[in-house]
């Protein structure tokens, strides 16, 4: 029990932790965007532009791969719930109210 326990803390840490990224990176994004576009409203030099253009394309290709594992993690999430759902001394557990309050916030 313990470690189903442990595993399904783990685990919702884990898509907590991808929800955060997945945000930050959206919020980068914002940043990013309104950076160039103050820089060329400034009429600064196109090699400062092209920079901050490659760092956007980076935060932009990040937010593809957070959301890939966050599925995963999600999928892995649901699937330990599931086993362990049945389970009398998990069922009333604070790690697995917590794991199904994630996964119902990350259906909405």
């Amino acid at each position: 029990m313990a470690d189903a326990l442990r595993a399904i803390k783990i685990q919702t840490k884990a898509c907590q932790r991808y929800k955060k990224e997945i945000a930050y990176y959206k919020k980068e994004e914002e940043q990013q965007r309104s950076k160039i576009a103050k820089l060329q409203e400034s009429g600064a030099d196109g090699h400062d532009i092209d920079k901050q253009k490659e760092v956007l394309e980076e935060t932009l290709q990040m937010i593809p791969e957070c959301k890939n594992l966050l599925e995963q993690a999600v999928h892995e999430l649901e699937s330990l719930v599931a086993q362990h759902s049945d389970d009398e001394k998990i069922k009333e557990s604070e790690e697995l109210t917590a794991a199904n309050e994630l996964l119902e916030e990350l259906r909405a």
